[in-house]
């Protein structure tokens, strides 16, 4: 069997773990890992987490505008309350992606993480 890019997604052998950067990560410097995370953030997760946010935003304006309601009794009133989970969800963890940059970008300078401390 040839391997191919979507071996990467098949869980290993023996069932311990992904074939994932995470396997590669531990061997890294430190600086190596905050470079690969820093691009990882900024080159998948944060344009992931602006799409879903945007896609998620128009879903609920339109459930909103329209006044979307449930088709049975007893449902939730306003269907937009739970529409509304998908762009929060997304903006906290795009906030969460943020402080990740931040914390590569300080590691990359070598600059302590908690001023505090020092």
């Amino acid at each position: 069997m040839r391997p191919t890019t979507l071996d990467l997604s098949k869980p290993t052998p023996r069932g311990s773990g992904w074939r994932t950067i995470r396997r590669v990560l531990p061997y890294l410097w430190p600086k190596g890992q905050a470079w690969v995370n820093l691009i990882g953030t900024l080159l998948l997760l944060l344009p992931f987490c602006l799409v879903i946010i945007n896609a998620g935003w128009d879903f609920l304006s339109n459930s909103f505008n329209l006044g979307e309601s449930p088709a049975d009794a007893g449902g939730l009133p306003a269907r937009y309350l739970i529409k509304s989970a998908i762009p929060l969800g997304f903006f906290l963890v795009l906030l969460q992606a943020i402080n990740l940059m931040f914390r590569s970008i300080l590691i990359i300078l070598n600059k302590p993480l908690n001023p505090s401390s020092s």
